[in-house]
């Protein structure tokens, strides 16, 4: 997990997923000045080794393990997992998967143009609190093109949630 002062109180933010996108992000954090005391990203098969190596970051194969004290989840594991993920009630879960229908094949719970896939997650995690953002970047944008707050150039990121305290966070 990875302790960040957002100047409202202290958090512990765990990642699920430690691919490009999470990488991505751990690095943005870490860049930022934000105050890092340890990052847990799980599922190390999806480690970026290399780069997470370089942020001293810990991994674990227990998703649970990772998300059982945080105060915020962050979701980089590719959409169809989502029956994977653990308990996350109660959570605010950042929801920055992509059904990716040409990698993964077709998902008929994805395909119902009246349903968003942060609806079936939702679905899936009963009491989780959802916000849907960072799914329309790449690691790429997030990393390349960040710039800082007040630049006119940065990259715009979209953010939904059913609470507005949770889209602020």
């Amino acid at each position: 997990d990875l302790r960040i002062d957002f100047g409202i109180t202290m958090m512990t933010i765990a990642f699920i997923g430690a691919g490009n996108m999470a990488g991505s992000l751990i690095k943005g954090l870490l860049n930022s000045g934000t105050p890092a005391q340890q990052i847990t990203a799980a599922d190390p098969s999806q480690v970026q080794l290399d780069a997470l190596a370089l942020l001293n970051v810990n991994t674990t194969q227990d998703n649970a393990l990772a998300v059982a004290n945080a105060d915020v989840v962050v979701l980089a594991v590719p959409l169809h997992q989502y029956r994977n993920l653990p308990d996350l009630a109660g959570t605010l879960v950042i929801d920055a998967m992509n059904y990716w229908w040409e990698l993964v094949g077709s998902r008929p719970e994805f395909e119902d143009a009246t349903t968003s896939s942060s609806e079936v997650v939702a679905l899936h995690l009963p009491g989780a609190r959802i916000v849907k953002t960072l799914n329309h970047l790449s690691g790429y944008a997030l990393e390349e093109l960040a710039r800082p707050r007040g630049s006119a150039d940065r990259i715009a990121v979209a953010v939904a949630g059913d609470d507005s305290a949770d889209t602020e966070v």
